[in-house]
């Protein structure tokens, strides 16, 4: 008996009356997982730069360093004005861009949109995460 989910399909999505808890799950967690990448990008950048430490940028926000290693650690439940205090506190802005879901590729290479150009570093984590996403899915 196999009790893991199958992969989201577009069709399932679209054809569906009503979202299922697990769709609605899914995509909350993706969500999640794509602000916290964001956040720690910003934070990794100003590392780099700036030499910041989460002590620092604790006293910035005006929070214990624990509550800071605490929101950078995992994407949890952040509220919206925890994202924008972080990325404040960074010097950064959230720009934020809704599209529609995408459909499958096509097979023929012609009618395939072309793919932006992206920092490898940056690709490689979202393939990855993606990976364990649907790791995670299958198991």
């Amino acid at each position: 008996m196999t009790t893991s989910r199958t992969p989201l399909s577009f069709e399932e999505l679209a054809s569906a009356t009503t979202l299922s808890p697990y769709q609605i799950a899914y995509f909350q967690g993706r969500t999640r997982n794509r602000v916290h990448e964001a956040v720690l990008e910003a934070f990794r950048e100003r590392v780099e730069r700036d030499a910041l430490t989460r002590a620092e940028l604790a006293r910035r926000l005006g929070r214990r360093p624990e509550q800071v290693t605490r929101w950078l650690a995992s994407p949890g439940n952040w509220t919206l004005d925890t994202v924008s205090d972080l990325l404040l506190a960074l010097g950064y802005e959230l720009e934020i861009t809704a599209r529609p879901l995408a459909r499958p590729q096509s097979a023929e290479p012609a009618a395939r949109a072309p793919v932006p150009a992206a920092r490898p570093a940056v690709l490689s984590r979202q393939r990855r995460t993606r990976r364990a996403g649907r790791a995670a899915l299958r198991a």
